[in-house]
């Protein structure tokens, strides 16, 4: 089995032991010294002996649930993003959850070392102290939907403005990076140029502190050879000021 499919198997695994209850299946997968954020920003499970006790009674709290995979796994080097659909019981009902965009971390050993999920925690009523205040998150979601109408009409001083100087962009993670407002200009812009990208939003942006996730399509090339992408997973951190600091793109080549 090579590389990418280890890593595909061990997110089905993750997704089917979780349905299954299968606690020591579950465990299987994951390095001793894992790091298990769910949702990011407000619980953090570190080390196996955590999983084993403190994570598995929130799954036996949540019991029965059904976790389903709505998308190819995306795998950029060794890290991997699955888009899931969680179906749990919660206060009482069973609840719909989705999307979910968990990200994977591996190490050589195939094992899990880190999964950060990213979903709306706060539409299920968990931790609703812990959500993002509406007028930050409507700031977030306005700048990233402004910045792909600026790609799609090839504006570069506005798409530019949306970044900050020091900003870090890699597109697609594990092959190109970009560092610097500078370099975005000369080096990352001719690319959007040349790629003359239709951007679609597939579904609602998840706000988790002063993160973001996108889950788009894009239809990028020349006339006669135009291609599309999707899912592509864009994740993005914002400074204080409002500005993306991060930009990662995660998609399958």
């Amino acid at each position: 089995m090579g590389e990418r499919q280890m890593k595909v198997a061990a997110i089905e695994t993750h997704c089917r032991t979780l349905t299954d209850q299968d606690k020591e299946g579950w465990l299987s997968i994951w390095a001793d010294d894992a790091v298990l954020e769910d949702p990011v920003g407000v619980d953090t499970f570190r080390g196996i002996d955590t999983l084993r006790t403190t994570f598995w009674d929130i799954v036996e709290l949540t019991s029965p649930l059904r976790l389903s995979l709505l998308k190819d796994v995306i795998v950029c080097g060794n890290e991997a993003i699955a888009i899931i659909s969680a179906r749990s019981s919660w206060g009482g009902s069973q609840r719909e959850v989705g999307p979910i965009v968990d990200h994977f971390s591996f190490g050589p050993d195939g094992k899990i070392t880190a999964m950060r999920a990213h979903w709306n925690f706060a539409a299920v009523g968990y931790r609703p102290e812990m959500e993002v205040p509406p007028t930050a998150r409507e700031r977030m979601v306005a700048a990233i939907e402004e910045s792909y109408r600026a790609e799609v009409a090839l504006d570069k001083e506005a798409w530019l403005g949306f970044f900050a100087a020091d900003a870090t962009v890699e597109d697609p993670v594990g092959v190109t990076t970009i560092h610097g407002i500078e370099e975005l200009a000369k080096e990352f812009w001719p690319n959007v140029e040349r790629a003359r990208p239709e951007l679609h939003l597939l579904d609602d942006v998840i706000v988790s502190g002063n993160e973001a996730i996108a889950i788009l399509s894009a239809t990028i090339g020349p006339d006669g050879q135009r291609q599309q992408l999707a899912p592509i997973v864009v994740h993005y951190v914002f400074d204080e000021t409002g500005k993306v600091r991060q930009l990662r793109s995660f998609f399958n080549q």
